[in-house]
């Protein structure tokens, strides 16, 4: 989703989605508030304990890429993680650090439940017990539609934390982002391991912008053939 599109929705406001290209509406279209809203718009998540091979298989189908910038394959980063040695965690990557950059700030403070859905689809693929949103210090809105969204979730609340990181361009990049959460300075780093070897204290982490976490709880609900109708077939959206 396009800075441009998310000021589009801004100034659409009350007349909906209409205006909106079609896969930013299947992000940013939500039901009439809270978790109870948010179900009776998207329907429950399916059943995903014991799923994390077919989680994986289904994303690769679909060809869903991150949406943080340098389109990695999701399934990739998700075979990588899983993979690993010891409990993996997951890292929700909202911190933004872009130059007018907005897309990820309106889907997280428009739809925070859809977020958390592929929280917990990405938690279920990769096997991990924990799991972190990261957002920008200076987003007080993206933190208090978070914390809201997951004050209604109690039972997964326990396994998904919120961590504030330094409104700095360079802290959003994972390895830099890794580092803070590890007690660390946030500052890249080029030098091996990765974070899907040895991230966040030492253990195997995915770091996922949280645009592609949305998607990636879209495409559990709906399947890969669902994703594909829109974009290209080397590409969909």
């Amino acid at each position: 989703m396009s800075t441009a599109a998310a000021v589009e929705l801004e100034v659409v406001g009350t007349r909906g989605l209409a205006l909106v290209p079609a896969p930013v509406q299947r992000l940013l279209s939500a039901g009439p508030g809270g978790w109870a809203g948010h179900v009776e718009r998207h329907g429950p998540l399916p059943h995903l304990p014991g799923r994390s091979e077919a989680i994986r298989a289904v994303v690769a189908e679909s060809g869903l890429t991150g949406r943080g910038g340098a389109g990695f394959p999701t399934a990739a980063k998700l075979a990588a993680v899983a993979a690993g040695r010891g409990g993996a965690v997951v890292v929700a990557n909202g911190t933004e650090g872009e130059p007018a950059s907005a897309k990820d700030k309106v889907l997280l403070s428009r739809n925070p439940h859809l977020v958390l859905d592929g929280v917990l689809v990405a938690m279920e693929a990769v096997n991990a017990e924990e799991a972190l949103v990261a957002v920008a210090r200076d987003d007080d809105r993206s933190h208090t539609c978070l914390e809201a969204a997951l004050r209604e979730r109690r039972r997964e609340a326990r396994r998904i934390r919120l961590a504030r990181v330094p409104d700095r361009f360079v802290a959003g990049e994972e390895s830099a982002l890794v580092h803070w959460l590890s007690g660390g300075e946030a500052k890249p780093t080029f030098k091996p391991p990765r974070p899907f070897e040895r991230g966040v204290n030492g253990r195997p982490t995915l770091v996922q912008n949280v645009e592609t976490l949305a998607n990636l709880a879209l495409v559990a609900r709906h399947g890969a053939g669902w994703f594909r109708e829109i974009g290209l077939e080397e590409e969909p959206t």
